[in-house]
């Protein structure tokens, strides 16, 4: 399965704590982020706050040819939380 692109970019920017609290990789702000809610807010502070995170990402896409997913680099756990 693909998972959608505001997903990916999510698991790309943000480390997952738990608790529906995530970690911005870029500033280290957390936020929390509602089951079930998509998305929205964790890419609201990336194009409020790193403007650049989309070039960043489609560059890191890119160079690694196929995404993380398909390499495997994502634990079992990360994977049933955003399921």
């Amino acid at each position: 399965s693909v998972m959608s692109t505001s997903r990916a970019i999510a698991i790309f920017f943000f480390t997952d704590c738990g608790n529906g609290q995530f970690s911005c990789k870029q500033c280290g702000k957390a936020w929390k982020q509602a089951p079930g809610t998509g998305y929205t807010n964790l890419i609201s502070h990336l194009a409020t706050s790193h403007p650049g995170y989309r070039k960043t990402y489609d560059d890191s896409q890119r160079s690694f040819g196929q995404s993380l997913e398909a390499h495997g680099f994502i634990d079992p756990c990360t994977m049933e939380i955003f399921k």
